[in-house]
């Protein structure tokens, strides 16, 4: 089975060798570290497992590793962001595979990371409420008062 990236209805912006994805379908803002996003920019449907591995350690420095491509696919597919579910399952978590490639000094910003942020329910949250958000005993502002962003508007 060959990943392949979605694209659509996603917003990509990369900033250095990170990449920003927003699903405007999830409302969810996904941050790709340098190998995770590697990984994604090669979800052709064509790429073999070889040549991932070949490539990310080529681009990375660190050893060539079918796991650090396999924790990838597998937290990319968690986030949704493949056309369907990755059949290339992690056998390492991200705890062993930073042992694993402890030898390298700065082998944990190495691992593939994605992050996901939900982004979008606060405004509606806080306007259903009809009165100010309180969580133990903190306030926040009167629904009326919260900004909320036009559609198809993504600041970040």
């Amino acid at each position: 089975m060959h990943a392949v990236a979605r694209t659509e209805s996603l917003i990509v912006r990369q900033f250095g060798t990170e990449l920003t994805v927003y699903d405007e379908a999830t409302h969810r803002l996904h941050e790709l570290n340098p190998t995770a996003a590697g990984v994604w920019q090669q979800c052709d449907g064509q790429t073999s497992m070889e040549e991932f591995t070949r490539s990310i350690a080529g681009d990375s420095g660190i050893p060539e590793d079918e796991e650090v491509v396999r924790s990838a696919l597998t937290q990319l597919s968690n986030a949704g962001l493949l056309e369907q579910k990755s059949g290339f399952g992690a056998h390492l978590s991200r705890r062993q595979l930073i042992r694993r490639l402890g030898s390298q000094e700065d082998a944990e910003t190495r691992v593939p990371v994605v992050s996901t942020l939900v982004v979008g329910g606060a405004a509606d949250f806080a306007a259903e409420s009809r009165g100010p958000v309180s969580f133990g005993g903190l306030s926040g502002p009167d629904p009326g008062s919260v900004p909320t962003i036009p559609d198809g508007e993504l600041r970040i």
